[in-house]
């Protein structure tokens, strides 16, 4: 099984929380799942790291009951307190809840009355005129509903920077220590501070591209490698993120960072602007057009 890091252990008592509020559970204890799962994230030190070191309960919201569960994940990916709601509410409940318009109460009375698992589900009973019918829905709730929905699979892909912001700069900082490289940082939409993020852009500059790869496959957060070559390393996170992570020479580092930042217009509108002065621009560097002599890189 693979390892678990901060963000992957806090996703599993953020799941924990969304469980137990749809199941009705007491407000106190699905909070404080939640008070761990954000206290964990800003957590400096890696959990698996304070676990065998016995130094969980250093973590603010973690008390002795917490860390027990903390080990449990680490330990096989999951703990009893998961395993026990999860036989009562399926998991897949937790993303119908986060639609606007659901929340927590109608989750559960989509799942009681209609069998409503997962946002699918959902589709199909709205489009079937069912939870219009149902008691505290009506019309326009379901109506309300299908737009939220739509809004919802278009975002569903994307994180909010706040999210993949620290996680970027995790993984950077990680691989850095297992490299030794001094030049990495997030770029692209990360970069650009957008405000929600589809996949996460990692670029490193290194003699030895060939380490850099091999540690982001050996990285605790990484939940299956999707491809990696010579200089360029994809991944999925165990929170479902993807990561695309490459290395370049050092020589070519400014202009690596810069193309992989800019989108797609700004990549364009620049290559027209060394056009007109004689040169062109690409990830590797900047070159005369009718030389190919490299001027910057």
């Amino acid at each position: 099984m693979p390892a678990y890091d901060n963000t992957a252990v806090a996703a599993k008592l953020d799941l924990t929380a969304a469980l137990l509020e749809i199941s009705g559970a007491d407000k106190f204890r699905f909070l404080s799942y939640r008070r761990a799962a954000s206290a964990l994230r800003a957590w400096p030190e890696q959990v698996a790291v304070l676990a065998a070191e016995g130094r969980l309960t250093e973590i603010p919201g973690v008390g002795p009951k917490m860390a027990v569960n903390i080990d449990q994940v680490l330990e096989r990916g999951s703990f009893d307190a998961l395993d026990e709601v999860s036989a009562q509410v399926p998991p897949t409940l937790a993303e119908v809840m986060l639609i606007p318009g659901v929340g927590p109460k109608r989750a559960a009375i989509l799942y009681e009355k209609l069998g409503v698992r997962t946002a699918a589900d959902l589709e199909a009973a709205l489009a079937e005129g069912k939870v219009a019918q149902l008691r505290g829905f009506g019309p326009k709730t379901a109506e309300s509903i299908v737009a939220n929905l739509e809004a919802f699979h278009r975002h569903a892909e994307r994180a909010p920077l706040a999210l993949a912001l620290p996680v970027a700069e995790r993984l950077a900082a990680d691989i850095a220590e297992a490299t030794g490289v001094t030049l990495i940082e997030p770029a692209g939409s990360v970069r650009r501070r957008e405000e929600t993020i589809g996949d996460i852009d990692i670029v490193a500059a290194s003699d030895d591209p060939a380490r850099v790869m091999r540690a982001v496959r050996e990285l605790p957060a990484v939940e299956r490698v999707l491809g990696s070559g010579e200089t360029k390393t994809s991944i999925e996170l165990h929170d479902g993120l993807h990561v695309d992570v490459r290395v370049v020479a050092p020589a070519e580092w400014g202009a690596a960072l810069q193309y992989f930042t800019g989108n797609k217009d700004h990549n364009v509108e620049l290559r027209e602007v060394a056009k007109k002065l004689g040169m062109k621009v690409n990830e590797y560097g900047v070159f005369d057009a009718s030389t190919g002599e490299r001027l910057a890189g």
